[in-house]
Formats: C-alpha cells, structure tokens, sequence
C-alpha cells in the first residue's frame, strides 16, 4: 500500500523534539527552574515529557507512573516506535484510555463514554475494529 502522508505527517509532528544533543533540552518534569536546565536524558512516551536522570528514577517509582514506556532520549527510532504503540486519551475524560470503537457513532471510545455516553449502542474492542476497518479499506482501494 502506499504511504499516507497525512498520517505520517501528524506521526512526525507528534514525535518528541529530540535534538543530537540532550543538553539542548530542558527537564519537563523538574519543579525549580534553575533545575530544569539538567541534561535530559529519557522521554516518557505515555506522559510526552523529557526527563533527567534524576526525575526519570522518580518517575519509575511512582505507582501511577512505573508501568510508563521510557526511553533514551537520543533514541529516536526506538521513541518512533514506542510512540505509535502508545494509548490514546479520550477528549472528555482526560485520564481514560479509548478502548472501545463504536460502531453506531463510528468513533472511538473511552469505557466511561460507553457506559453513559453510548449506552445501547453495538461496540466493539478498538484493536478489533481497527483491523476490520483496515481490512475493508484494503478491499475497497484493491477494487
């Protein structure tokens, strides 16, 4: 299949701003500004922020935090694929991961918008739907 450039486009303007050198970069998570001049060193993909060393040891101890993909900020090809595998958040409840196509209102889903938003409606898990949908298009653009 060809390449669709207006998703690569908006996968590259989301990439994280990595320069050749971590020094350029400042700590997005340090309190006092004189400290957020630290080299970073990691890019949290789940929160999009550069980290130094020592906020990057905080953040892996931090219950809500330690399951997050973190890695080195100077490896960008790793942080590309990271960043398409990372979870999208729904629009009206910030801290909720969409999981859920669907398929009345042909749009993805967090489990609350399910629960009181789409009630009664037929969804479906969103890696499921994803594959469908991107199997119709296949056969669709073949004929």
């Amino acid at each position: 299949m060809p390449s669709n450039f207006f998703i690569q486009h908006m996968l590259d303007s989301t990439a994280p701003q990595t320069g050749s050198s971590s020094e350029q970069l400042k700590c997005d998570m340090c309190t006092e500004q004189s400290d957020s001049m630290n080299g970073v060193m990691k890019y949290c993909v789940d929160c999009d922020q550069n980290m130094c060393d020592k906020c990057a040891q905080t953040h892996a101890k931090i219950r809500a935090t330690m399951s997050h993909k973190v890695a080195d900020v100077d490896d960008k090809e790793q942080i590309g694929v990271l960043l398409r595998n990372r979870s999208t958040y729904c629009d009206k409840h910030k801290a909720k991961p969409i999981e859920v196509y669907c398929c009345d209102c042909k749009q993805p889903i967090c489990l609350l918008c399910k629960t009181f938003q789409h009630e009664g409606h037929v969804c479906a898990d969103l890696s499921e739907a994803t594959l469908k949908l991107t199997n119709e298009k296949r056969i669709f653009f073949q004929n």
